[in-house]
């Protein structure tokens, strides 16, 4: 090689680096630093072994309470979750766990939407990636969501995550290099710890809509399914028991969604074909859980008080469980289901 091709070699090579150098300060000046996830994997790094994990979108999040789940379970619990997540990000959040910890169970937080999403929002690898320890990881993250073109997104953090204007800047890097212990609640949201958010029950809930655009069964993707087979690979390989749970709705959210049951059984079926089981707590009878409508912050999640209360009755399911006794007794049919709303 000549001392021209060498030089022109060497002059491209630190373009590069000056890029990624000024990308880097960028992400860090422009990137807000009030984030759950970013919370939420450095407790995940810091912490003891774990028992039972729960990942998902924010249902995970909101509506499982570790301080209601531990006393119950004996047992370290973590709410693995992120904001709008769908199973590609749920698959290398654990894939991020399982190196440092072995839970006996993994619940995954399941919803239809879910399964029909046809790309990931390249603002859930944004909030994520950055905390991610592994590079091997991150790099497979980013190579497995990027294939929609999302590619620049992906790698330019701060372009759709940003704050607004100078002085926001100068407060997210003050606040980056001072952090707060104990911030602020942020639309009545807090949080609290091991990923759990607090949804203050006093905010006022949203109000919920006569009809919602349903997603139906046709609307699944064949890449959602594998992504759920994927999941269920991963935690056999690490001795985890897998578990596919529907969080609680309002009745009314419900009522509002003909085709919920036919979304539902179309998870069931997604969940036969991984090899795990599958529990929708929208079916569950009385006696096991019954939601109230103030219990809710709008159609699809609870709020603090919902998820104490919901905690409480997971903890107790899981309970049965352990004992060997058959729980289907505690759950109508989807028949039996539509006939109560």
């Amino acid at each position: 090689m000549r001392n021209s091709e060498r030089r022109a070699w060497v002059r491209a090579a630190a373009f590069l680096v000056f890029l990624a150098l000024v990308n880097s300060l960028l992400n860090f000046v422009l990137m807000p630093a009030g984030n759950f996830t970013r919370r939420m994997l450095e407790d995940l790094h810091r912490s003891e072994p774990l028992d039972v994990v729960f990942c998902g979108s924010s249902l995970a999040l909101y509506h499982f309470d570790p301080d209601v789940l531990e006393p119950a379970l004996n047992a370290r619990v973590f709410d693995l979750g992120a904001s709008s997540a769908d199973f590609p990000a749920s698959y290398y959040l654990l894939k991020e766990m399982f190196r440092t910890q072995s839970p006996r169970l993994v619940v995954l937080a399941v919803e239809a939407r879910q399964y029909a999403r046809q790309q990931e929002d390249p603002l859930v690898y944004v909030s994520l990636a950055p905390y991610l320890k592994s590079p091997l990881i991150r790099a497979r993250y980013y190579w497995a969501t990027a294939q929609d073109g999302s590619y620049l997104d992906r790698l330019l953090w701060w372009r759709g995550y940003h704050v607004k204007g100078p002085r926001s800047a100068l407060q997210n890097v003050r606040e980056k290099l001072f952090p707060d212990p104990d911030p602020a609640p942020q639309d009545g949201l807090q949080y609290v710890r091991d990923g759990y958010v607090y949804v203050d029950p006093s905010a006022p809930a949203a109000p919920l809509p006569d009809t919602v655009d349903e997603t139906g069964p046709e609307d699944f993707t064949g890449e959602s399914r594998e992504y759920v087979q994927k999941i269920a690979r991963l935690c056999r390989q690490h001795g985890a028991q897998l578990m596919l749970v529907n969080t609680p709705r309002p009745a009314q959210a419900l009522r509002a969604m003909p085709r919920y049951f036919e979304a539902d059984a179309a998870i069931a079926e997604s969940a036969r074909q991984a090899g795990v089981p599958y529990y929708n707590f929208n079916l569950a009878r009385p006696e096991l859980f019954s939601p109230r409508p103030e219990m809710f912050r709008d159609l699809s999640h609870m709020n603090a008080d919902g998820a104490r209360a919901f905690s409480a009755a997971f903890a107790s399911f899981l309970q049965r469980l352990a004992a060997g006794e058959d729980v289907s007794g505690l759950f109508y049919t989807p028949e039996q289901a539509k006939e109560r709303l």
